[in-house]
């Protein structure tokens, strides 16, 4: 036993799973040139997502310095990530500072939902080591 849990160990089914991705993908001429960061999480949105759990996934790109940046916006990766998941992508715009919105927006997300949230790095903290 190696000490980790895998998702199959869990209770997972109608509860909101937070992961944290990496879809800092390379882009070129507006368009992802390379999938393999997507393709590399489809099988844990896969896992959760059969269950009825609601996968809600965090991910930088770029480096906005904490504002919000709209060619940072993670919201045209929704697209991609929707074909190669084969599941609809729900994009949650949020600044990060209020997220009441967004918490409605997951709360109100059917079961077994795949949520993008906006790029993390719009939070001034984001990069600051801020404490939380």
């Amino acid at each position: 036993m190696n000490g980790f849990n895998k998702i199959d160990d869990l209770n997972i089914g109608k509860k909101s799973v937070v992961v944290r991705v990496d879809l800092n993908v390379p882009v070129m001429n507006a368009k992802i040139s390379d999938t393999t960061r997507i393709e590399r999480i489809a099988p844990t949105i896969w896992e959760i997502t059969k269950y009825g759990g609601k996968a809600v996934l965090l991910s930088h790109f770029g480096r906005p310095d904490g504002k919000v940046t709209p060619s940072l916006s993670l919201e045209f990766i929704a697209h991609d990530l929707a074909r190669i998941c084969n599941r609809e992508v729900i994009f949650v715009d949020t600044d990060w500072v209020d997220v009441t919105a967004a918490k409605k927006s997951i709360a109100d997300a059917p079961e077994g939902s795949v949520i993008l949230m906006q790029n993390t790095r719009f939070h001034p903290g984001e990069t600051s080591n801020d404490k939380g």
